[in-house]
């Protein structure tokens, strides 16, 4: 029997959260961005009951098309970016409402989402130690000048690429775990090859699987790949926390 998942307003802002059976206070979580699409994790049983196998609770909060960067998306607030707005109220909620702090957070995230999560982890990755995402949009620039947030929100798709997830990523401080996928027939595909070819010469350990087909960049690969995906947060957290002992 898999818990409801509950709703709360967060400084202004809806955030869907799931607590694991027994709803007690959870070791590891993660947070969930969205794709573009916002089809919410609350309204995906597959992956409630992945959350719930894994024992992870999640936080999912509700982030417009603000694509999860530190620029102000209309969609989302008029007057702060979704990136700060995960690192000043999402992480506090955490700490306050479960007493998980860095190293038991990982960052999950979808197609737009999975970028979010890429960008945000190359970003803090102090703060976010172990990330996932599947089909990340990660050339998201080459989304500029086609009628999306991005327009809003910087002047060129140059612009746009400079800050990108593969820009993000620091020859000396990586996040511990990496985990992404993309499946050969996403139009997304490209971009996740570059990562994959940057992270490699860098030295930086990873895992991900680009050989995966189950019908590009749709719900059903998205399916197929949250059992490794979900499995890879929980283990890996796991192992960071252990680290820290």
């Amino acid at each position: 029997m898999l818990n409801t998942w509950e709703r709360y307003e967060l400084a202004g802002h809806e955030v869907d959260w799931y607590l694991p059976t027994p709803r007690e206070r959870p070791l590891w979580g993660v947070i969930y961005l969205h794709g573009r699409d916002r089809v919410l994790l609350r309204d995906e049983p597959y992956f409630t009951y992945w959350l719930e196998r894994l024992q992870l609770a999640c936080v999912a909060p509700l982030g417009g098309e603000g694509w999860w960067l530190d620029r102000i998306a209309p969609s989302f607030d008029s007057q702060r970016s979704p990136e700060d707005f995960l690192l000043h109220e999402v992480l506090p909620w955490l700490e306050k409402r479960w007493q998980l702090r860095t190293g038991r957070i990982g960052l999950f995230g979808m197609s737009l989402g999975g970028h979010g999560a890429l960008r945000l982890a190359f970003k803090y990755p102090k703060t976010f130690p172990v990330v996932a995402a599947i089909s990340p949009t990660i050339d998201l620039y080459e989304a500029w000048g086609q009628g999306s947030e991005l327009d809003l929100m910087y002047p060129s798709n140059e612009h746009c690429r400079l800050d990108s997830a593969l820009l993000h990523v620091q020859l000396e401080n990586w996040p511990a775990a990496i985990y992404f996928c993309c499946d050969p027939a996403d139009f997304w595909y490209r971009g996740n090859e570059r990562l994959r070819e940057k992270l490699t010469v860098m030295g930086i350990e990873h895992t991900c699987d680009l050989l995966t087909s189950a019908g590009g960049h749709s719900w059903d690969y998205f399916y197929r790949m949250a059992e490794p995906a979900l499995r890879f947060l929980r283990e890996q957290l796991e192992r960071y926390t252990r680290r820290l002992l």
